[in-house]
């Protein structure tokens, strides 16, 4: 334990936020821990957060309502041009943190990014990420599931994305999290979540702010599309839509066929 204020060795936190400036469990945990952020947000939203938050931790995007893509890319790009090596993007609404022991999911604090990014770091991945909490504890003894979908809470490698020109982008708006994994892997870097640390948070749509005005209204034709926008870029042989128990559209991506050099038979 450390008297005072501890300060983890990790990377810096740089959270998009929308409508959500408010005190929360994410924002309390980084301010307990003086842990190094910056919270990414629209123009039209900067006079609620100064109110509530630091100025210096605060970077205003370019323009209002570009959906999340847009803030993910402004993200990197902010990244890139202030030159930091890897980054953590979570959620502004994440609820808790966790670590695995067994099956069982422990109540745990912020550190479990720090050490999460041990493993990152040791195994050169191009994306890190923790697993959600539902699922993390039937893991068994993997550390982590490699080469799968990964969003919410996410550490990505700067150089590699800037080096093979990896970019979040916004034709695949709502997509976006799977096709930036995807061109990691297409570029011959691994992604992978890790399995000992995991967080929760609201299901989609559930919560105001955020994308919920997307989400809570179950925008079938903007899914579909974003789908559709998948298969035409990767191949339906990597993509593939389907419709959830609950409704929603959503892509079945085969991520071992993404460098499948295989040629295919029409």
């Amino acid at each position: 334990s450390c008297s005072g204020i501890c300060r983890f060795n990790m990377n810096i936190l740089l959270i998009p936020s929308k409508e959500r400036a408010e005190k929360n469990y994410l924002y309390n945990q980084i301010q307990e821990n003086n842990v190094e952020y910056k919270i990414f947000v629209e123009p039209q939203d900067y006079n609620k957060y100064i109110e509530i938050h630091d100025q210096k931790n605060i970077v205003i995007i370019e323009q209002n309502n570009m959906g999340i893509a847009y803030v993910r890319n402004s993200i990197l790009s902010w990244a890139v041009s202030n030159n930091i090596k890897r980054y953590w993007t979570l959620d502004d609404d994440i609820g808790s943190f966790y670590h695995r022991e067994g099956t069982k999911m422990i109540k745990d604090n912020i550190n479990v990014l720090e050490k999460a990014e041990k493993q990152f770091i040791e195994n050169d991945f191009g994306i890190y990420a923790l697993e959600y909490q539902q699922f993390a504890w039937s893991a068994g003894e993997r550390e982590f599931s490699k080469n799968s979908y990964m969003d919410c809470c996410v550490c990505i490698d700067v150089e590699k994305a800037k080096k093979s020109n990896i970019k979040y982008r916004t034709k695949f708006a709502l997509k976006e999290d799977r096709d930036f994994a995807m061109q990691f892997i297409k570029n011959g870097y691994e992604t992978a979540r890790s399995t000992l640390y995991a967080f929760s948070c609201p299901k989609n749509g559930s919560n105001k702010g955020g994308l919920y005005e997307v989400y809570s209204y179950n925008d079938r034709e903007k899914e579909t599309a974003a789908v559709k926008r998948l298969i035409e870029e990767w191949g339906d042989h990597c993509v593939k839509l389907i419709e959830k128990k609950d409704g929603r559209i959503d892509a079945k991506i085969f991520w071992k066929k993404i460098n499948d050099k295989q040629e295919r038979l029409f």
